[in-house]
Parts: structure tokens; C-alpha cells; sequence
């Protein structure tokens, strides 16, 4: 067996991406991104053992300021996405046992308290044994299109209603471009009111450092898709990553003046066709707030029944540290939200 702490700068984090499937949020520049948005550094725990292959990144971040006096350590979390462990193959139980074991030394190695990670909904996972090192939590269903379907079975699922939304938005005249680089910082300022409009957390205020990055770090693996009104005002859009065979749906946007029309069918539609087009195995739209059976995972339900079951992987890596957090933590905050984790980090 052989087993690596490797950061964004290793050609050991590129050669793992090589030989796995993978997605946008497991880049390299994409956790260079997440870094600076989220803060933290970006690492990965890399473990070969024969054929089997593991490959987890994260963040670690410092502890909660509030408890940097008391406790010496830190945690980790995956970024915002769906910045997963990858395996190989795992057709081999006990190899993977191996290296999960060799991966909780590394951590604790770090100094780490806790781990948080995301499971990316597209990609099997050997569910018995990760939950045999840490706790499996099933937030919901996210949605996504299986590209290699033909092009009219694929809209023949869409939901009555999209499908008539879509028609009366074509014959109202509106149209969509892709990668009309100019109307960014449109799309920016109108992403940033319908954040306002949902009444979105701080977190999904993105400035305009993120965006410049995500552009200039992403090149043409970001891909913008605009919706124009007849008289060329822009109504909606949205940015989509193509990595490996999949498009994710990453942020989208409308504008409150166009609400009524619901033009993002129409942005859907035409990044299914140019996904499809452009030789993509599936388009991952994602689910609704938390991954929540709510009116957004409704609204992306109406364009197909293939569903994926979205898990977080909890860890707790040192369970005395970590009790003392949880205990430090109650004694300054009332608010009780079960499922969050780690509950130290709480807001």
C-alpha cells in the first residue's frame, strides 16, 4: 500500500483525476476557487493498495475562533458542489477497508477533529463500508438527464407544463445564446437579485472575485447560457461546468421583470440539446434547497424522472475533542438544529 497528503499543486492530484471519474468540483482549480471563496486549504488523502484506488479531497479549516483557546486542531469539509471521495473500481472490500483505515491515520495525522463530505449523487459508492468508519446521511433526490437517451425521448419526458412553456416562450419570441460572453456581468447582477428575491444566505452572495475566478480558472469548461426576450433584454441564465461527461447546472439566474414567463425552461432545454450535442453522457441539474423535496426540485423534476440519491459522509475523527467543542458550544448557543454537523459549527 502507498498513501500521499497531497495539495492542488501535486501532479499526483492531476495523474489521480486521470484514472477516476470525476467532475468539475474534484479540479484542482476548482478547489483553488472553493479556497479562497470558503477559505481553508485544499488537500487530498491519495491511497493505492494493488488495483483499488481512493482519492478523498477537502478543505481544513481552523477551528471556530471561539474555541481556538481551548482546543488544538482542526476540521475538514468538501467545498460547495459535490466535491467527493473517488474510488476505483471496488470490487475488492478489503482492500478499500485498508485504505479507508490508512485515510482516518492521515487525518488524524492533521490534527483533524471532524470531516465532512459530500457524496456525488452521479457515482457509486460501497455504502457498508464508508458507514462503517463514519455516518451516512440521505438528504434527498437531485435530478439529472442521461444524455446518451435520443433527443426526443429525452423531451418527451419533460411535464406537460414545461412543455407549454417552452412553446409559448418560443413563439413570444425569446431565444437563448450560449457563451455570449458579453452579457456576463448581466447575468451577475441579475443572479445577485434573485438571490435577494429567495432570500438566499450570505454565503450565496458570491462577489465578483468568484465569478472572474470561476471564468479565468474554468476557461472553456464554464459554459453561459443567456435567455433574450424578443427585444433582446436578458431574462434569465445560468452557468453550467462540462468535466469527464457531465454538465452540472452550477448557479442560475431571472430577472424579477420576466418571472411570469419562467424563461429558464427554455435555458434548460437548450443546454440538454447542446450537452447532447456536444457528446455529454448526462446533465445534472441538481435538487431543491438542502436537496429538499420543495418547489425548485419540483420545477427540475418537470424535465426528467431520473432521479439520484444525494449522502453526506460524517466523520468524527477525534471524539474527545470532539465532544468538548459540542459541550463548549452549547454552553454559548441555545439554537438546537439536529442533523447539522458538526454541531460546533452550528451558526
Amino acid at each position: 500500500m502507498t498513501s500521499f497528503m497531497i495539495d492542488t499543486h501535486s501532479p499526483k492530484w492531476q495523474g489521480a483525476l486521470r484514472n477516476l471519474g470525476h467532475d468539475v468540483y474534484h479540479l484542482p482549480e476548482y478547489f483553488d476557487i472553493s479556497s479562497k471563496l470558503e477559505g481553508g486549504s485544499p488537500l487530498a488523502f491519495l491511497g493505492m493498495k494493488k488495483s483499488s484506488v481512493l482519492f478523498v479531497p477537502f478543505l481544513v479549516k481552523k477551528l471556530p475562533t471561539e474555541f481556538s483557546g481551548c482546543v488544538i486542531g482542526q476540521d475538514a469539509t468538501s467545498p460547495y458542489g459535490y466535491a467527493s471521495p473517488l474510488l476505483s473500481e471496488f470490487d475488492r472490500p478489503e482492500e478499500y477497508g485498508s485504505l479507508l483505515t490508512e485515510m482516518l491515520l492521515h487525518f488524524q495525522s492533521l490534527g483533524l477533529v471532524s470531516v465532512f463530505l459530500r457524496l456525488h449523487p452521479l457515482f457509486k459508492y460501497p455504502l457498508d463500508l464508508l458507514s462503517q468508519i463514519g455516518t451516512l446521511v440521505n438528504h434527498g433526490q437531485t435530478v439529472y438527464i442521461d444524455l446518451t437517451n435520443p433527443e426526443e425521448g429525452i423531451i418527451s419526458n419533460f411535464c406537460k407544463n414545461h412543455k407549454r412553456g417552452i412553446n409559448k416562450l418560443k413563439r413570444d419570441g425569446y431565444t437563448v445564446v450560449i457563451d455570449e460572453w458579453s452579457y456576463y456581468n448581466k447575468f451577475i447582477y441579475l443572479y445577485r437579485e434573485t438571490m435577494e428575491r429567495v432570500g438566499a444566505t450570505r454565503f450565496y452572495f458570491f462577489g465578483n472575485d468568484y465569478f472572474k475566478q470561476l471564468k479565468n480558472s474554468l476557461q472553456q469548461r464554464l459554459h453561459l447560457l443567456t435567455v433574450l426576450s424578443k427585444d433582446k433584454q436578458v431574462a434569465a441564465g445560468g452557468l453550467f461546468t462540462g468535466v469527464n461527461g457531465i454538465v452540472q447546472y452550477h448557479l442560475g439566474a431571472t430577472s424579477s421583470s420576466f418571472l411570469n414567463a419562467a424563461p429558464s425552461k427554455l435555458m434548460f432545454l437548450y443546454a440538454i440539446l447542446w450537452s447532447k450535442k456536444n457528446g455529454f453522457k448526462k446533465i445534472h441539474l441538481g435538487g431543491g434547497l438542502g436537496a429538499g423535496n420543495d418547489a425548485l426540485f419540483q420545477f427540475k423534476r418537470g424535465f426528467s424522472n431520473s432521479l439520484a440519491d444525494f449522502y453526506t459522509w460524517r466523520i468524527i475523527v477525534d471524539k474527545t475533542k470532539y465532544n468538548l467543542l459540542v459541550n463548549l458550544h452549547n454552553r454559548i448557543s441555545d439554537k438546537k438544529q439536529y442533523g447539522f454537523f458538526p454541531i460546533y459549527r452550528m451558526p
